[in-house]
């Protein structure tokens, strides 16, 4: 089935879901992960040890899933409980420091009534003064592993204000990113577009990156996700004050915020649930796409200039009939066997169920592959 690029969308017939025991012989369209209560707003795939890293939104936990069916939960200090709103924070976001052989996991937390918003004014959240944290883990895991470090991030937004002359400040992160020196970057959905930078050590926070809100895109005026191209050393924020923005990190201007253009008729007006993005390689060798949902879609961006790479992009759009009410939230990559027997590359995109709120009673979440024409020009 082809995949037409701009508003053309594809929807795929409901197929029959099975949960796996055992990892199956080759890629299903849809594979569930079985875990009572995960609300998984992210994900990230660790494609060397065939193993996904979810977070659980309510509860705080990480949910560490194999491809051959075995799981367990990493409970992060501070963040994690048994039941939802047992601490102040829930859990946003994952990252791993690379695309192969990571040695570091991140995770960000953000305040559990950030994005409850008042019923005299929709724009405005209850709680913009809470507490966020963000965690290290070094890599491998198990179910007893503890931070390498923790933060809280109070601070580094005061800090983030002040450059805007207190006139907002930045709160909810939901999402982070590494680059090749290891440098850590947060995103915060509220408030503010705006990014904190985090060194290797944890030690060093740094109020990076930050612009005037957007008074057309209360309440979500900052950014839901970011993701990194090592090739061009180049920083690509989704959502927001527009749909992508691009930081070049070569430049002696770094943290200053760069308009992306998209060809074609997405506008950012559009973009009413953004969630997370994620840098996917191609299949085809015609460069990287950025995988990003809004719900019931999902987009492929590909950057169309050679030598300003992500200053232009063109796109493809998805969807599927599941996509209109299972919270979609992420694309996440698998490397299930093929047909010859030999592990390849896929794209499954998964949802958070938030209509089913923090106490569903759900135990399965599916992954629904997502077509490889998005992986090609």
């Amino acid at each position: 089935m082809r995949i037409t690029a701009a508003f053309v969308t594809t929807v795929l017939a409901v197929c029959a879901a099975t949960a796996y025991a055992v990892e199956p012989d080759t890629a299903p369209q849809v594979y569930k992960v079985e875990a009572p209560h995960l609300t998984p707003e992210d994900c990230a795939f660790d494609r060397d040890n065939e193993r996904w890293f979810q977070s659980n939104l309510y509860r705080g936990y990480i949910h560490v899933a194999n491809a051959d069916g075995s799981a367990f939960d990493i409970t992060i200090p501070h963040v994690s409980s048994p039941q939802p709103f047992g601490t102040p924070y829930q859990l946003a976001g994952l990252s791993l420091n690379h695309p192969t052989k990571p040695t570091r996991l991140y995770g960000v937390a953000k305040d559990r009534q950030a994005f409850v918003f008042k019923s005299s004014d929709p724009t405005q959240s209850v709680s913009p003064n809470g507490a966020n944290r963000f965690v290290a883990y070094d890599l491998p895991v198990d179910a007893n592993s503890q931070p390498a470090w923790s933060v809280r991030l109070d601070r580094v937004q005061d800090r983030l204000a002040k450059k805007l002359g207190g006139k907002a400040r930045p709160f909810g992160p939901v999402d982070s990113v590494q680059d090749k020196d290891g440098n850590s970057y947060v995103v915060f959905a509220l408030g503010a577009p705006a990014i904190a930078k985090i060194d290797p050590s944890g030690k060093s926070i740094e109020a990076w990156s930050i612009e005037a809100p957007k008074s057309s895109r209360l309440p979500r005026v900052g950014y839901t996700g970011i993701s990194y191209d090592a090739e061009s050393n180049r920083l690509i924020a989704y959502g927001g004050p527009r749909t992508l923005t691009m930081f070049d990190l070569s430049s002696k201007t770094p943290s200053t915020p760069i308009p992306v253009k998209i060809e074609g008729s997405l506008r950012v007006s559009a973009i009413t649930a953004a969630e997370k993005i994620n840098l996917v390689q191609s299949t085809d060798g015609t460069g990287p796409r950025l995988m990003a949902t809004n719900a019931p879609y999902v987009y492929s961006f590909r950057s169309t200039s050679k030598s300003n790479p992500w200053s232009t992009v063109s796109y493809k759009q998805y969807t599927r009939e599941e996509f209109k009410n299972n919270g979609l939230t992420v694309v996440c990559e698998a490397n299930f066997k093929g047909a010859s027997g030999k592990r390849e590359r896929q794209i499954y995109a998964q949802g958070a169920y938030f209509s089913e709120g923090a106490n569903s009673d759900r135990k399965e979440w599916p992954l629904y592959k997502l077509p490889g024409s998005l992986l090609t020009a």
